[in-house]
């Protein structure tokens, strides 16, 4: 059945030819418009902004949401694997993310929080489903190109947002932001709603309660099973080490880039924008590369750089520069390069190192590890800026010493 599953050897507008190729594909604009427009442009400055709000506001409620998800993260990977249809878990927690995003500007500080919260549990939710059903339109010879199709198109619609945010957003506001990015978000996620079709499954659905109630043991089952398996184990240390890392960055750079850095929003936007276009042909270009030289190779080239990247930018405030703006625009193309590196990789690498039958447990607990990381650049960002005051270049000196140890890790790990 040639529309579900594509040929080893079809080329990138062949593969976009298949329907489910393409809505998968298309879904990755509503993951990326919500984690840069969302997360990484509006709340940060909307929060500091407009609602009184500072670093630690924005970082540990962002801190408390991911941990509520690290506890439901692996539930959802064992419930999709015991679905009929992977999609509905898919379009319902985006569905409900939408709704959340509609009826922000209602309310006041706390009650906003709250709001932000639960769109950003059920959005990371919705990306462990996501993940999994990257096994429904790939094949072992083409999972690293069709993931970087995915994560092209999804950068298309990150500058979108991004370019979107500096012609409108500055004089509409940030909740005229949050509305049309549900928008946005709706419509990139109905393609997949509708077109997807998932491989027959050989096992009739025991109903959500039994489903639930073994998803809860099975975690535990999980936990030793990876434990046990060394590759799954690098895979999942070195995912939590660069996770923290590229989401501290992407949360709290426009943060970074307008209070220490000192370069007006519209400006760190633009840069935010460049970064983001070349990112696009070099999600494909990694994609390619990790089918021909490997993913493990591709990951520790994109560390290297990650390293280097995130120490320069701690070092530009102090750096007397006649003309920063350069080098900050030189930071953002390094950023596209590296960024979709990482990404792109990040599928294709589990994949590789678990077990065909027992991948939506993998993903489902490869999403724990990853909220946990994010727990930590949230926290740590909060803890270090604000509690103990040591300001925003001490966090990111922090974020390149995880990519640091993401290198270390990585190297343990042989190409299979």
């Amino acid at each position: 059945m040639n529309n579900i599953t594509p040929k080893p050897n079809n080329s990138y507008i062949n593969l976009l030819k298949n329907k489910n190729v393409l809505s998968w594909s298309l879904y990755d604009i509503a993951d990326t418009v919500y984690f840069v427009g969302i997360l990484g442009l509006f709340f940060p400055l909307w929060i500091t902004e407009d609602m009184g709000g500072n670093d630690g506001t924005v970082a540990f409620t962002l801190s408390v949401s991911i941990t509520i998800t690290l506890f439901l993260s692996p539930v959802i990977g064992a419930m999709s694997d015991n679905s009929v249809k992977r999609k509905y878990y898919l379009c319902s927690m985006t569905f409900l993310c939408i709704i959340a995003l509609f009826t922000l500007g209602n309310f006041n500080l706390m009650t906003s929080l709250t709001t932000v919260s639960i769109s950003v549990i059920t959005m990371y939710l919705a990306g462990i489903v996501y993940n999994a059903l990257l096994l429904e339109v790939s094949t072992k010879d083409n999972v690293g190109l069709i993931a970087g199709i995915g994560s092209s198109i999804g950068y298309i619609g990150a500058i979108g947002i991004v370019a979107f945010s500096i012609f409108f957003v500055d004089d509409l506001g940030y909740i005229f932001g949050f509305k049309s990015t549900a928008i946005f978000m709706l419509i990139s996620t109905i393609p997949i709603f509708l077109l997807m079709k998932e491989k027959p499954k050989d096992f009739v659905s025991p109903g959500i309660v039994n489903i639930t109630l073994s998803a809860f043991k099975q975690i535990f089952v999980t936990i030793k099973s990876v434990s046990k398996h060394n590759p799954a184990v690098i895979v999942l240390i070195t995912k939590f080490f660069y996770s923290c890392s590229l989401n501290g960055a992407l949360m709290f750079i426009v943060l970074y880039g307008t209070e220490t850095a000192g370069f007006n929003a519209k400006y760190v936007y633009i840069v935010y924008a460049l970064a983001l276009l070349i990112a696009i042909p070099f999600a494909i270009i990694w994609g390619k590369w990790i089918d021909s030289i490997g993913v493990v190779i591709t990951i520790k080239i994109n560390l290297v750089i990650m390293v280097c990247l995130l120490a320069i930018g701690a070092l530009i405030p102090e750096l007397d520069l006649a003309n920063k703006e350069i080098y900050w625009a030189l930071l953002g193309i390094l950023a596209g390069i590296v960024t979709p590196g990482l990404w792109v990789s990040d599928r294709p690498l589990l994949v590789l190192v678990s077990p065909q039958n027992q991948i939506g447990e993998f993903f489902g607990f490869h999403g724990l590890v990853g909220r946990l990381s994010a727990i930590l650049a949230t926290f740590s960002w909060g803890f270090i800026v604000t509690t103990l005051s040591f300001g925003q270049q001490t966090a990111v000196i922090f974020l390149s010493l995880c990519s640091v140890f993401a290198l270390i890790s990585i190297m343990f790990l042989r190409q299979e």
